[in-house]
């Protein structure tokens, strides 16, 4: 994960440095265009303690130059000051911004690894931009962490009611149940919404797992098996099978199981 904040800080800074250039060329002194480029490269090496105050003092001096309020947002959202950079990236954003600004202020929130405080704003980010893969690979990323952090249950049930059309945070809350070992309670959950997508192949599989957790480990070989036969491809789905069978005392059919995934490497 750390290396994938590397590469995102890096392509934000030259991004801007291009989109920005004949603005911030236009308005920044000389001495401040040095400033701004130690900032830069403060960024890239991550040493935002050093960035930080350097680009809180451009900012202050070029409040609505938009290069130095990006940046701001960035060296603050990296460094770990996510509440100033969010109010900062909403008023640069106010507008409009490119995708490629979207998708690195869903890594900031990210950086903030198990907080359950960035829930409800990447939840708005991936409904703004359903499309975006990466935006919703990050909000799917932020719930999973949230699932076994008490904190971050308490949200996700709160969201779950706020907004019960929320495949992703009905899912989560089905996890969060589990995690409490409420067993039933998250069946029934999950059975509500796979009446509602019935054709939702990893709501199935998910079913499936609760169901194992629960113990029902025959009820889980039969609808692993018939998700599998209706052209589930996660290997994780057959492995998944063969140690359910295994549990049930049925080893020469998880021995086929585990073979068929060997074999087909």
């Amino acid at each position: 994960m750390d290396n994938k904040f590397i590469v995102m800080a890096a392509l934000a800074v030259l991004f801007m440095s291009f989109a920005f250039k004949s603005h911030a060329e236009s308005t920044l002194t000389i001495d401040d265009r040095a400033k701004l480029g130690e900032v830069y490269s403060l960024e890239k090496l991550r040493q935002y303690a050093k960035a930080i105050p350097m680009i809180e003092g451009l900012y202050q001096g070029y409040p609505d130059n938009k290069e130095v309020k990006w940046s701001y947002v960035r060296v603050l959202g990296f460094g770990g000051h996510w509440k100033q950079a969010t109010k900062a990236f909403d008023e640069l954003c106010a507008v409009k911004c490119g995708e490629d600004m979207f998708v690195t202020y869903a890594h900031i929130l990210e950086a903030q690894g198990p907080h359950s405080e960035t829930l409800e704003y990447i939840k708005k980010l991936a409904d703004q931009h359903p499309g975006q893969e990466e935006i919703q690979s990050v909000y799917a990323e932020i719930l999973s962490w949230n699932v076994k952090n008490p904190e971050g249950q308490q949200i996700i049930e709160e969201l779950s009611t706020k907004y019960p059309n929320d495949l992703r945070i009905q899912e989560a809350y089905a996890d969060v149940l589990v995690e409490q070992k409420k067993y039933v309670d998250a069946i029934a959950r999950m059975n509500a919404l796979l009446s509602r997508n019935p054709d939702d192949k990893d709501l199935r599989y998910q079913h499936a797992q609760l169901v194992s957790a629960a113990g029902n480990h025959e009820q889980a070989v039969k609808e692993l098996k018939g998700l599998l036969s209706d052209g589930f491809t996660k290997k994780e789905a057959v492995i998944m099978l063969g140690d359910e069978l295994r549990l049930l005392g049925r080893d020469e059919e998880a021995l086929k199981v585990y073979q068929e995934v060997v074999d087909a490497k």
